[in-house]
């Protein structure tokens, strides 16, 4: 990578950064309330880096253990708020509310909230299992606050009473969205930034969709998602990948790798299956720029038999194509998670595109750009 495309690249990191930094949360729409842009497709990518990198996998139970310290001030307000509620409806104890009293939904899901905190404190570990069970923390709290909402004055209690260092804050609706789980400072997955994150799905006002598309163009967007890595780091992430599982399987575009680089990562994608069903879906001859439609490539990949990987050699890629790739690549993964071994060669990303691609343009669909990796050998 040249001073120029990597100075590039860098202005569209920081820029994208910016905007999701600016723009997420602030509509306090449903997806806020997930409570994480993490989602069980994106635990392949935490777990993978987890792996890769022992400093990455400290970064994550660090800051996990640095949220519990708000998670345990959230809990102490809600337990405060649920001893109001409990001296309050003391009297009606052997009334009507008895049989079903929110109250005693309240007091169990406060004891569910105690126990993620003595997970994420003591026993969390960023392999599947752990970051699953991570991913249930949304619903303890969504539940807390529904519970809160069938009582009078309740919800507005908490947020009276919560101080600065819980993370209830009141919104247009209530009890506004906690930021999402990872975010501690910074994002504490980085280049693991699950999918949802990454191409938002939003659509509210305001929305990233909106923000991203009117201040970035697909050149830059396309250009933020580009990782650098060594040789030995490429050949290192994608024997770790390969032997976890095709469900582990992320297609990968990969710039400016030597002829040895290239056969090296292709006997490693072969060895990955049985001796007898080795083989390479392969073009004779090196294209002098790929582009599939998003259809082309579902199919291909859906109709790859197992035990073969698909590869492609060619000069340039540019961001349109790209753009159908992730597409075509997040259609297969619906119908069937376990991916073949994907691999693009180029030469080179072509920035500008040649032609602006129409749905980026028209903001008819969020870009998936996380459905592969994008390298750039250094």
């Amino acid at each position: 990578m040249d001073s120029t495309e990597s100075s590039a690249t860098e202005a569209a990191r920081s820029l994208l950064g910016g905007i999701i930094a600016e723009v997420c949360g602030a509509c306090e729409a449903n997806c806020c309330h997930q409570g994480t842009m993490v989602g069980s497709h994106d635990i392949p990518r935490v777990v993978k880096a987890a792996l890769l990198r022992p400093a990455f996998a400290e970064q994550v139970r660090a800051g996990l253990k640095q949220r519990a310290v708000r998670l345990r001030a959230d809990l102490a307000a809600l337990e405060r708020v649920a001893r109001l509620l409990n001296a309050r409806y003391a009297d009606n104890a052997a009334g009507a509310l008895a049989a079903s009293h929110p109250l005693d939904r309240l007091a169990q899901v406060l004891q569910d909230w105690e126990g993620f905190i003595r997970f994420i404190e003591e026993e969390f570990q960023p392999d599947a299992a752990g970051l699953t069970r991570c991913l249930q923390f949304s619903a303890i709290r969504f539940t807390t606050l529904r519970i809160l909402r069938e009582l009078p004055q309740a919800e507005d209690a908490l947020l009276t009473i919560a101080g600065p260092e819980t993370s209830f804050r009141r919104g247009r609706r209530g009890a506004r969205p906690d930021v999402c789980l990872f975010l501690v400072g910074e994002c504490l997955l980085g280049g693991a930034k699950p999918s949802k994150c990454a191409d938002f799905y939003c659509r509210d006002n305001p929305g990233l969709v909106r923000a991203v598309t009117e201040r970035m163009t697909l050149d830059q967007f396309t250009l933020a998602h580009v990782q650098q890595t060594s040789g030995e780091g490429a050949l290192r992430a994608l024997e770790h990948e390969l032997a976890l599982g095709a469900r582990y399987h992320q297609p990968k575009v990969i710039f400016g790798a030597s002829p040895e680089l290239r056969a090296e990562l292709l006997r490693l994608a072969l060895a990955s299956a049985p001796a007898e069903q080795r083989a390479a879906l392969r073009e004779p001859a090196p294209l002098p720029q790929f582009f599939a439609s998003a259809g082309e490539v579902e199919r291909q990949l859906v109709q790859t038999a197992s035990g073969r990987i698909v590869v492609h050699d060619c000069v340039a890629v540019d961001p349109a194509g790209i753009y159908e790739l992730c597409v075509g690549v997040g259609r297969a993964r619906a119908k069937n998670p376990e991916l073949p071994p994907t691999l693009i060669f180029a030469d080179v990303l072509r920035v500008p595109a040649l032609a602006p691609h129409p749905l980026w343009a028209d903001r008819a669909m969020a870009q998936p750009l996380s459905a592969v990796d994008l390298w750039r050998i250094t």
